[in-house]
């Protein structure tokens, strides 16, 4: 059942200009091992997750270079990455094309924090993200604290309360305004 599923997940992605990454594996459950990786930023720099998570707890952001859910959504997940970047966690971006998608991508996103090229959707794959955008919270212990698919102002609110609470601080508060009440990926 398993494989008639990915099928109708690539056909899709295929017909729908890729908003949809194929996963392999489940998402982390919360408590579950954050899936380690090593990858290139934007610049070539080497990022490696759990040198990251000893600095703190780290945001992962997925992002689809070619989805229109991932462009409305990245101007709020930049105003999150401004706010805790300054207070200790580590903001880092997942994208699913090569340099020169993400260049294209970014002369539009302006992207303040560092963000992994994954053309080949190891990364993505390893998170079980199927849709875009996602995003995992990761404690400092290195384990999931908690895995969104898609996005609202419901999910942008909690996540921020969430991310204060991994930093050991009551809840913050952004202004998503713009963020649609509605959950929506692509």
């Amino acid at each position: 059942m398993r494989n008639i599923k990915l099928i109708g997940i690539a056909a899709l992605a295929t017909s729908f200009g890729m908003c949809v990454a194929l996963g392999f594996v489940d998402e982390p459950k919360s408590g579950d091992a954050a899936p380690a990786f090593v990858g290139k930023d934007s610049e070539g720099k080497s990022i490696d997750l759990k040198a990251e998570n000893a600095k703190g707890p780290v945001i992962l952001y997925f992002i689809s270079n070619t989805c229109p859910v991932s462009k409305a959504a990245t101007p709020q997940y930049q105003k999150m990455a401004k706010a805790f970047t300054k207070e200790g966690i580590r903001f880092i971006g997942i994208i699913n094309t090569n340099k020169d998608g993400f260049d294209e991508w970014n002369r539009i996103h302006a992207a303040t924090y560092p963000v992994v090229i994954d053309p080949g959707y190891k990364i993505i794959r390893s998170y079980g993200v199927t849709k875009a955008p996602s995003m995992v919270l990761i404690g400092k212990d290195g384990k999931v604290v908690k895995f969104w698919t898609g996005y609202s102002k419901g999910f942008l609110d909690e996540q921020v309360t969430m991310s204060a609470k991994a930093l050991g601080r009551g809840p913050s508060k952004l202004d998503f305004q713009g963020a649609p009440a509605q959950w929506m990926a692509g």
